[in-house]
């Protein structure tokens, strides 16, 4: 399977990429969802579909920190930026707050460059 090993981020319009996360963490060994978005509208749609997992949500703005927790039941991690780099920090701990063994993995979403991506563990 493609997904066992993971795959290059897909640039993917907002509708598809709601559609394509629903798809994806169906898949074995799938245990959490992360989320980098300024205006965190993706989460409250993955949120909605999701399988019993744990939703992360990136966000550099601080209204919608306190938005995502309350409103759809998603936990908030306040970043300076939405850089590649800040969004690699949050999936590194959330991969080790989860303890992922080999194989496991999380849905990494970059709403705002709007791509896709599975991370192993």
């Amino acid at each position: 399977s493609v997904f066992a090993h993971g795959f290059e981020p897909l640039p993917l319009p907002g509708a598809e990429l709601s559609d394509a996360v629903a798809l994806v963490t169906h898949h074995e060994g799938i245990r959490g969802i992360v989320v980098a978005s300024d205006r965190c509208l993706e989460a409250r749609a993955f949120a909605r579909y999701r399988e019993n997992l744990p939703i992360v949500v990136a966000t550099a703005s601080k209204e919608n920190y306190g938005h995502v927790q309350l409103a759809f039941a998603c936990q908030p991690v306040l970043v300076s930026d939405l850089s590649e780099k800040s969004i690699d920090g949050v999936v590194a701990e959330v991969k080790k707050s989860l303890k992922l063994k080999k194989g496991e993995g999380l849905v990494v979403v970059d709403a705002v460059r709007g791509t896709l991506a599975v991370r192993r563990a």
